[in-house]
């Protein structure tokens, strides 16, 4: 019998319950509570020091899909991301340990990774995984998912500006560098 061993990646979008975080979280919850995964990462950083000041995303995320504690997933909070691209570069670290520990002598082609995110940043998330978790599936890397909600953060033409910048980001790695630099700058006046 092929069991699948099911990882979990939560992409984080601020610390704010009182926005349409809660909904995204709640559907994170109605997933996991259906697929019962081994592992959920939790991705994003102190976005908004100012009104949050001890709180990063992924603890935010964490405290509200605590419940999910009573099938013991192994938890993974991962604070210290400001964009997409750290987002998925840090989850892809701990999946690959993940990965190369076996568990319960399963195989790495028996992994199901499925990464939430808001909707309209799905296209640059999909395109980080692949660079960060390997691509396609026929050569035994493991299937991807992206499970999306839409709020629409911002209009999905400046998201494709936001893809762009993702994909030099890859080319360049720099370039990271600066996008993050810019956003913990901007973290310090929300």
């Amino acid at each position: 019998m092929a069991y699948v061993r099911r990882i979990v990646v939560v992409c984080g979008y601020g610390c704010n319950l009182d926005s349409p975080l809660k909904p995204y979280l709640d559907r994170v919850l109605r997933f996991c509570e259906e697929r019962h995964p081994v592992a959920i990462i939790l991705c994003g950083g102190a976005t908004q020091q100012r009104s949050f000041p001890d709180e990063t995303e992924a603890s935010v995320m964490y405290k509200y899909l605590k419940p999910l504690e009573h099938f013991h997933p192994m938890w993974f909070v991962l604070g210290g991301s400001y964009t997409s691209y750290e987002n998925i570069r840090d989850a892809a670290v701990e999946i690959d340990k993940l990965r190369a520990a076996p568990w319960h002598g399963m195989e790495p082609r028996h992994d199901e990774i499925t990464i939430f995110c808001e909707a309209t940043r799905a296209l640059k998330v999909a395109m980080l995984a692949r660079h960060f978790l390997g691509f396609p599936p026929e050569r035994g890397e493991p299937p991807v998912r992206i499970e999306t909600d839409s709020w629409e953060l911002m209009h999905p033409t400046l998201e494709l500006v936001g893809t762009f910048k993702e994909w030099l980001a890859i080319r360049l790695p720099f370039f990271n560098d600066l996008q993050s630099a810019r956003r913990m700058r901007k973290s310090l006046t929300r």
